[in-house]
């Protein structure tokens, strides 16, 4: 049984540092400290409690059995401690402390940051670290526990997560004006979709396909792809530079046309294809109250 007299509080809070970051020497800057005095506390505290809490694989930190059990228990036990301490002191004090969250590149800029920038008004004390990055990647981190939580969009779901829809955005296909000339009589039909030129994102022409599965019920088509480009507003710059068709969010159709592009949006044969966007935490993962403060705000703002 461990000693628990000996256990430092400080010890704790270090180790949930390493913990979260995966990283003695990232825990270290975080805490204002050395990384070998991180090392030493870590020691201390699996002496302390005769426990293994982390193995290296390599140069990657990984927590063990033990420590996976024992992080969220002291989450919620030091949750618990502060918020009676603050009923003690007569209130809550102001939130503060850092929220790491990740969102989808364009949805991320367009739409999440703004909202967040007005909670961030709100709670001045609140700071945030943002990823933006696709879904695989996001989705990584916050199994890692390097994020707090992430919006994410379509993407198969993952049973250590917890996911709440939020919002979502239609994705148009659409083509200069211009360049339609080129094809002014448009036809729903296989032999016209396979004349134009494209423009797709990194991949094998997912987002395209996606649509035309949508609107035309064909798999197979003979797309011929011009340029493949890796964010949406490259895809954009490609689109209003006349190289072809291709698929954008609706918002960032909005903006282009209201900063005077003539963008021609195929109607298809369906309701829009609708990309989903989902607000991802790790399930049963309480939350630090910062990060808890922001996810209810943006929940709020969004569903």
């Amino acid at each position: 049984m461990a000693n628990l007299p000996n256990l430092n509080l400080n010890q704790l809070k270090i180790f949930m540092a390493v913990f979260e970051n995966r990283s003695m020497t990232l825990a270290a800057e975080r805490l204002h400290l050395t990384q070998s005095g991180v090392s030493q506390h870590i020691k201390a505290l699996e002496a302390d409690l005769r426990l293994e809490l982390f193995t290296r694989i390599g140069r990657k930190l990984i927590p063990t059995q033990a420590a996976e059990r024992l992080y969220p228990e002291l989450e919620r036990s030091l949750a618990t401690i502060t918020q009676t301490v603050d009923d003690l002191q007569g209130g809550p004090q102001e939130i503060s402390g850092g929220v790491k969250i990740g969102m989808p590149i364009e949805f991320g800029r367009n739409v999440i940051v703004p909202k967040l920038s007005k909670l961030g008004a709100s709670f001045p004390k609140i700071t945030f670290e943002t990823t933006l990055d696709y879904a695989p990647e996001l989705t990584r981190l916050l199994l890692q526990g390097q994020l707090d939580f992430a919006f994410i969009d379509e993407i198969p779901m993952d049973r250590r997560l917890q996911y709440l829809a939020v919002g979502g955005e239609d994705l148009l296909l659409c083509a200069m004006r211009a360049y339609m000339n080129r094809w002014p009589r448009v036809s729903y039909t296989q032999a016209y979709f396979e004349k134009l030129e494209y423009i797709e994102y990194k991949g094998s022409e997912p987002i395209l396909r996606r649509w035309m599965l949508h609107h035309l019920k064909r798999k197979n088509l003979r797309l011929n792809v011009r340029a493949h480009i890796m964010d949406v507003q490259g895809l954009a710059k490609f689109i209003t530079c006349g190289m072809g068709v291709g698929i954008l969010p609706d918002h960032v159709v909005k903006k282009l046309q209201a900063e005077g592009f003539e963008l021609y949006v195929f109607e298809g044969k369906a309701k829009p294809l609708h990309n989903e966007i989902r607000l991802v935490r790790l399930r049963n993962h309480p939350l630090p109250p910062q990060a808890q403060t922001i996810w209810e705000g943006l929940s709020a703002k969004l569903i």
